[in-house]
């Protein structure tokens, strides 16, 4: 159950990315072209080219399925910064280079509010998803405390995110002040480059969550730890959407005890199950902690499926050896559960990094997919318990090179999967690469920059 080729894919869709602002500049300088004679086409391309990739910002922002099945969303949220970094240099050395054009009311102040905007944003962006800067910056910080600002919340980020959308229409009105716009060609493309945008943002914040979600109800509220807490839910329509083990959904539930806003999380229920969803949700923060008091009966709507952090999508004939760290062994658990059923001869190596035993959860499970699966092997990694009769510590090179042994695995052909906070997933990546891993056979998902 492997893509064909992937990366040709993802090959064309980056060719027709770096097509789209090429169009622009030929049919601009198509209207002149002694004017465009170097040096001045190189303002005017800067132009078309952060006109061009500040209008793919809002594609990208919506969660677009048919791409996001290919390069995975953690890929696009990082396409979606680089782009971001290279719309804004392209505007400001435009911006620098373009002559004013002091005979068209509005044209310069346009274009420097939207820039302006493109850098908020961005920059609030790049705050929010770096934890190094976040840790600089608390939000139990005086400085919030004081003016009541929460920046790091989820749901604030995502509205400050929308303002691009305002950005994206200044921009648009500016480009149309321009004298270039007077020509019929240009015109259209300056109005089919932004009205696609703006139609997959519409898409994506008013008619999907409206028309194109997986309605659900919550059956039962698990307590699988002190911080961790199941959801059990069922599809009030229809059979539960398909989806492959290790992937992860967007959840917004109705129920008082939570806002409404949209969080992902993976899915840890087995894919094939038709009439019941799970997922385990870890106390990190305002949001999560509530997730406890969730009532049965309560509403939930799913988008989904989204990530490619499943088996499925690569040849696992060599056997897998999975990572995981803190809510990082959700996906796991899917991915455990889905072969238990399906291929219960399957080598699987797991790692499952804890601070202390209790964080050990679902344990008679675990001992129930043991007796199941006689080529599964768990290995509990418990780093502040010194007690612990299994391993403590943080994993090793050694510890993954006596595991893989003694799994009969080999390291030159066993697919890995990781899944974790940012620093763990970097520290067994450079484990890996101490082992002489290939890159191929790293996969990873990680939100964070």
């Amino acid at each position: 159950m492997t893509a064909k080729n992937p990366a040709a894919i993802r090959s064309a869709y980056i060719l027709l990315y770096l097509l789209l602002p090429l169009l622009l500049i030929t049919a601009i300088w198509h209207i002149n072209p002694s004017k465009y004679s170097s040096p001045k086409i190189i303002p005017m391309m800067l132009g078309a080219l952060a006109y061009t990739m500040m209008n793919m910002q809002l594609i990208i922002a919506s969660r677009p399925k048919w791409l996001e099945k290919w390069f995975g969303m953690d890929q696009l949220y990082r396409i979606h910064g680089s782009l971001a970094v290279i719309a804004i240099a392209a505007a400001l050395i435009h911006k620098g280079m373009e002559p004013r054009m002091a005979f068209i009311p509005w044209l310069s102040p346009a274009g420097s509010t939207a820039l302006s905007l493109f850098i908020i944003t961005s920059l609030l962006a790049v705050l929010f998803l770096t934890p190094f800067l976040r840790r600089l910056l608390p939000a139990s910080s005086p400085l919030f405390r004081i003016t009541g600002l929460a920046p790091f919340r989820y749901h604030i980020q995502r509205w400050i995110h929308n303002i691009t959308v305002i950005a994206a229409v200044i921009m648009f009105i500016h480009v149309m002040l321009t004298p270039t716009a007077k020509n019929w060609s240009v015109q259209s493309l300056y109005i089919l480059y932004f009205g696609t945008a703006l139609s997959f943002y519409l898409y994506h914040r008013l008619m999907r969550p409206r028309f194109f979600r997986h309605l659900f109800a919550i059956d039962q509220v698990i307590p699988e730890s002190d911080q961790m807490t199941t959801i059990r839910m069922h599809p009030i329509k229809d059979s539960v959407f398909s989806y492959k083990p290790g992937q992860f959904a967007y959840f917004s539930f109705r129920d008082p005890a939570l806002t409404r806003e949209e969080h992902p999380f993976s899915i840890t229920s087995q894919p094939g199950c038709t009439d019941s969803l799970s997922i385990t949700i870890k106390d990190l923060g305002d949001w999560t902690s509530q997730a406890k008091h969730l009532s049965p009966g309560s509403t939930v709507h799913i988008d989904a499926p989204y990530g490619r952090l499943s088996p499925l999508l690569y040849p696992c004939s060599g056997g897998m050896i999975l990572m995981a760290a803190g809510a990082g062994i959700t996906p796991m658990m899917s991915i455990i559960r889905y072969y238990r059923e399906t291929d219960p001869l399957q080598k699987i190596l797991l790692f499952w990094m804890v601070p202390y035993e209790k964080d050990l959860i679902c344990k008679e499970e675990w001992l129930e997919i043991q007796t199941r699966m006689t080529n599964f092997t768990l290995v509990p990694i418990v780093s502040r318990d010194p007690s612990f009769p299994g391993e403590t510590g943080h994993i090793t090179p050694s510890l993954i090179r006596k595991y893989a042994g003694l799994s009969q695995m080999n390291l030159s052909d066993a697919q890995i999967f990781i899944c974790g906070p940012a620093n763990m997933q970097n520290a067994c990546v450079d484990m890996l690469h101490e082992l002489h891993v290939n890159n191929r056979l790293i996969h990873k998902e990680n939100f964070s920059f």
